[in-house]
């Protein structure tokens, strides 16, 4: 039987929830992994238990100028990504009748320009991936 070829991967927000629960897993199967959030020290204990495997990416999703050269500049040795999961995400509650117009834009900054501003970073890697048989994947 012929052993699945090991993958790369970008994980955003793998400081918590579904994203530290995806790297974890996806790092037990000995997948090569990125893993982004504004919580450093948590990403620390992940990358503590699989060293030869994950690398620490910190980062700003919300930043476009950031994620614009993310990777060429904090990463060059990188050549292809097969997949990214983009699980960075805010959640804040609005008690009406009071409508805070301030909490809808910090949550649209996040969960939805920060993972536009993520795909426009790893488009270039995820294109370098393309090959006969596999096509990488974007998860959101």
């Amino acid at each position: 039987m012929q052993k699945k070829a090991k993958k790369t991967y970008w994980i955003t927000g793998a400081s918590s929830g579904i994203g530290n629960a995806l790297a974890i897993e996806l790092a037990k199967q000995e997948h090569h992994l990125i893993i982004s959030s504004r919580r450093t020290d948590k990403l620390l204990k992940i990358a503590e238990q699989y060293p030869d495997q994950i690398h620490i990416l910190d980062c700003d999703v919300t930043s476009r100028r950031e994620m614009t050269t993310l990777f060429s500049t904090r990463m060059p040795e990188l050549e292809s990504l097969d997949g990214i999961f983009l699980c960075a995400g805010v959640c804040e509650y609005i008690d009406l009748p009071d409508f805070n117009l301030e909490a809808f834009g910090r949550v649209f900054e996040v969960n939805f320009q920060g993972t536009v501003n993520a795909c426009a970073a790893a488009s270039p890697l995820l294109n370098n991936a393309c090959e006969p048989g596999y096509r990488p994947f974007i998860v959101g």
